[in-house]
């Protein structure tokens, strides 16, 4: 007889990406390859905040993973989130805690406890990389 205690349950999660996350992941890391790690050193000697960095980042989406769709966001989530800021952060640190905090600080919590004018007012300019939270 066995003890039920002492069996060991399968465990099973499949870890790979969706196709739609792993193209997500490929355009990140081409991103932060192209415009984050030939610059990465320098600002961080400089102390310079990399703005048109972030700008270019706005653009390609990476400030409104977050965001819901209803405000312009792209609603990929958590986990496209967490893809996005291993290949940011591979290149620039100091670059990623900016996308994080913008995403995970700003807008996740506007999303899900702001009230609809504020949605309205905050997203566009949020989304579009106009304000940085």
């Amino acid at each position: 007889m066995t003890d039920a205690t002492t069996q060991r349950s399968p465990q099973v999660a499949d870890f790979e990406l969706s196709n739609e996350l792993a193209a997500f992941r490929k355009t990140c890391r081409d991103f932060a390859e192209r415009e984050l790690r030939p610059n990465a050193a320098l600002w961080d000697r400089e102390t310079k905040f990399p703005a048109d960095a972030v700008r270019k980042a706005a653009a390609l989406g990476l400030l409104r993973v977050t965001t819901p769709r209803a405000y312009g966001g792209s609603e990929l989530g958590n986990v496209a989130s967490c893809v996005m800021l291993e290949e940011i952060n591979r290149c620039c640190p100091s670059t990623g805690v900016t996308i994080s905090v913008h995403n995970s600080l700003v807008s996740s919590p506007l999303a899900k406890w702001g009230n609809d004018e504020q949605k309205r007012r905050y997203f566009p300019k949020l989304v579009a990389g106009e304000w940085i939270g």
